[in-house]
């Protein structure tokens, strides 16, 4: 029987026993990224039955994919991504460019999908610059890929920069996922795919972007709460009814009411202390909270807090919530209060107001891996520099998801930053060769399925383990939170259909929020209302194309 698991389970049962890898070949482990709204229900407003576990608690499920039937016969599927080592990595890795287990698994995953599937990969690097310059050169090789254009037909997956993946100049140019005819094995309802891309993005039957395990640019670009827990014993004391282990508030607090809230974090924000009596407000000083003021974190808050700016109705198609929306006006009140000017001195951000000013993407982490603060607000993985300082860390530290709104809401949320990665397909179904869909489908679902089963384990401890604490309650705990976060990582219209709506979510939250000179109003209404006709326009002219 063909298997690539067998060496991957024995390097998995390596990692720490708290860390799963299911058993392939009928059920897998691992845990579901399927997105929810806050109100505990799946994103649904309904109460699913509980799904079957394995011992570690993780989803099970059987696979799409009976490679033993499956022969390819040798022929090459050609993967155009991005050239960037963080993007390339969740590909494949050059026997040059593996340093640690995680890396060796995603090569020995590759390996293994290649030799079942009996198929060649070839990967294709493009673009090295911002979403700008990306949404430029992917498009410009869509077009010429495709039968109305050039007809070069050299690219079957696109692994594209989130924000300009769906360009409005390539939408006819790219097939529908959920056609069975063509891509007969996907199934899109497996934990291994992110449920919120699927449930928001599937209008018509149509699906033209999917991310998954496979992405490691998913969680990479989660954002999440890193807990330094040496800091906060020895601090509690002096934080009003600060809880005796916040990971165990936070994990009681899934599907449920209380827990980890915008209150809880809050708690801590004016904890400042003068470190080396200088009388100066720097950065050598402790400061309870490190959270640049800027996109990261601010791009989580309206998925963390449940805001919906935008509502699908009964006939499927959308509009906007944003004008009326109060919360939305609300929430801003609370970011402000706690990341911006109006905050005490426990803060340590990018506004320039504060004595410690945390600008560039790192330095947030860098200031928490100092021990000068209890909290940081980032990516789940901003960089191997980042990680490795996380991991080199001599205190202990936890995992959290971001705070909720209040104690009343239920879910915990948060986003991906819109760098992840979202995959497509060309369509050359006019051309003399045509999609490769059956290939292609096999291939992504596999490969997708395979990286939840075995990859995943490797990435949570890259995360969550410190050389110096090994395994210990904080690292299990932080593995359940983990699974509670990826859980709940939440994708809507805006953060996939950004270019052709007009970048709204930024215009009129993220420069909002940010109080930068792009913002049009101090509020997210008032943003909307200056350019209300182009955003209303653009999100029919979508919907439109979607029901055509």
């Amino acid at each position: 029987m063909k298997r690539v698991i067998c060496l991957l389970l024995i390097a998995c049962f390596m990692v720490a026993a708290l860390v799963s890898c299911g058993n392939k070949g009928g059920d897998n482990g691992g845990s579901g990224d399927s997105g929810s709204g806050a109100d505990g229900s799946g994103g649904n407003g309904v109460t699913e039955a509980p799904k079957e576990t394995d011992e570690f608690g993780q989803e099970k499920f059987t696979s799409a994919i009976d490679v033993d039937s499956m022969d390819f016969e040798g022929k090459k599927l050609t993967v155009l991504h991005r050239d960037d080592i963080r993007y390339q990595r969740e590909w494949y890795k050059e026997e040059a460019d593996i340093v640690d287990d995680l890396d060796e698994v995603i090569a020995m995953r590759n390996e293994g999908v290649k030799g079942d599937l009996n198929l060649e990969v070839e990967y294709v690097a493009l673009c090295q610059g911002g979403y700008r310059e990306c949404l430029s050169d992917f498009t410009a090789a869509i077009q010429a890929d495709h039968p109305t254009g050039s007809g070069l037909n050299q690219y079957d997956i696109v692994a594209n920069y989130a924000y300009a993946g769906a360009d409005a100049q390539v939408r006819d140019l790219i097939a529908n996922l959920n056609d069975k005819e063509t891509f007969p094995y996907f199934d899109f309802s497996l934990p291994c795919w992110n449920q919120a891309i699927v449930k928001t993005n599937t209008v018509n039957n149509k699906l033209y972007y999917i991310t998954g395990d496979l992405n490691l640019s998913t969680f990479d670009k989660t954002i999440v709460v890193f807990l330094n827990k040496t800091q906060y014993d020895a601090k509690k004391a002096s934080v009003t009814d600060a809880p005796e282990d916040l990971q165990e508030l936070a994990i009681a607090g899934n599907n449920a009411t209380g827990g980890f809230t915008y209150e809880e974090l809050y708690k801590w924000a004016s904890l400042y202390e003068d470190t080396d009596s200088n009388s100066a407000d720097d950065c050598t000083d402790f400061h309870a909270i490190s959270a640049g003021f800027e996109s990261v974190p601010l791009d989580a808050f309206p998925y963390a807090w449940d805001l919906q700016l935008l509502k699908t109705e009964a006939d499927g198609k959308h509009s906007y919530n944003i004008e009326g929306n109060t919360k939305a006006d609300e929430a801003l009140t609370k970011i402000k209060n706690i990341l911006s000017e109006t905050v005490s001195e426990g803060v340590c951000n990018a506004n320039e107001t504060q004595g410690c000013t945390l600008g560039g993407y790192s330095e947030p982490v860098t200031h928490f891996a100092n021990d000068v603060s209890v909290f940081t607000l980032h990516f789940l993985y901003c960089s191997d520099d980042d990680n490795m300082a996380i991991r080199n860390m001599t205190s202990e530290i936890g995992l959290l998801p971001m705070p909720k709104y209040d104690a009343e809401q239920k879910n915990y949320g948060t986003t991906a930053h819109d760098s992840y990665t979202l995959m497509t397909v060309i369509d050359h179904s006019a051309s003399a060769t045509p999609t490769k869909g059956e290939m292609i489908s096999a291939f992504l679902q596999y490969s997708t399925e395979e990286s939840y089963t075995n990859v995943r384990g490797y990435y949570i401890n890259r995360i969550v383990k410190t050389k110096y604490f090994g395994q210990n309650d904080s690292v299990s705990m932080s593995v359940e939170i983990f699974d509670i976060i990826a859980a709940n990582i939440i994708f809507d219209f805006f953060s996939v259909y950004a270019p052709q709506l007009n970048d709204i979510f930024n215009n009129c939250w993220r420069y909002v929020s940010m109080g930068s000179a792009e913002a049009t109003g101090s509020t997210p209404a008032e943003a909307f209302a200056n350019d209300k006709t182009t955003y209303d326009e653009a999100l029919s002219k979508l919907d439109t194309w979607l029901f055509s």
